[in-house]
């Protein structure tokens, strides 16, 4: 399968175990930041070539990576992750090679979001960027999350303390609700994650509450 029939069949575009418990560590935006250049680092080879595997899973992988990065830098709703806009900045062009498929902007955008990780120092850490990983990561920040503090609303208005909210509402839904991690997922948490998405997408804050508030309850269960 290529990568162009694996976008099409991507349950995320654009913008998924053990240590779901550790809600009472508050994620802040070197988290994510720090995430985000741990997964752009695991993504060495050119996008042309993500296809090229017989069953497409690395396709699906790769791109699961390079949406994760976008979304964890807020750069999907083209917001400033706080204390990295730099970062943030070099993830849109990775968007922008997403948006389009074209593979040229893609590996320019990796290389980009790169260079800032390496200026930033966020290399040197210790992210587990593997399936179950994310899955952590994913719960970890949706137990950050207070549902009482979600207004899409006021986020696609100003870039403050409620555009952070959005950012970690979809880099949670992207890391458990993404169609690379369907077999992974529990089933029931994996359809929350992708009513996070939903009621993000269509700028519903009560729906998008009720649906962190469904997310953390089953990875409380995990």
């Amino acid at each position: 399968m290529g990568i162009k029939s694996a976008v099409a069949g991507l349950s995320i575009v654009g913008l998924a175990v053990s240590g779901c418990s550790s809600g009472d560590q508050p994620v802040e935006s070197k988290d994510l930041a720090a995430y985000a250049c741990a997964l752009a680092d695991e993504l060495n080879d050119p996008a042309e070539s993500w296809g090229e595997g017989e069953d497409g899973s690395e396709a699906l992988m790769n791109l699961w990576s390079s949406h994760l990065v976008v979304n964890l830098t807020g750069s999907a709703m083209s917001v400033d992750l706080g204390g990295f806009s730099g970062l943030s900045e070099a993830a849109r062009e990775l968007n922008r090679g997403l948006t389009h498929l074209d593979f040229e902007m893609i590996d320019d955008g990796i290389d980009q979001v790169r260079a800032v990780c390496l200026g930033e120092d966020l290399l040197s850490n210790s992210s587990d960027v593997s399936v179950s990983g994310r899955i952590a990561f994913g719960c970890r920040i949706a137990q950050d999350i207070d549902p009482d503090e979600i207004d899409i609303e006021a986020a696609v208005r100003t870039d403050d303390g409620s555009a952070m909210t959005v950012v970690k509402l979809i880099s949670t839904a992207n890391l458990l609700g993404d169609i690379a991690a369907r077999d992974e997922v529990p089933s029931d948490l994996y359809d929350s994650a992708l009513e996070v998405f939903r009621s993000v997408g269509n700028v519903e804050s009560e729906a998008a509450a009720a649906a962190v508030g469904e997310v953390q309850e089953k990875c409380a269960e995990i």
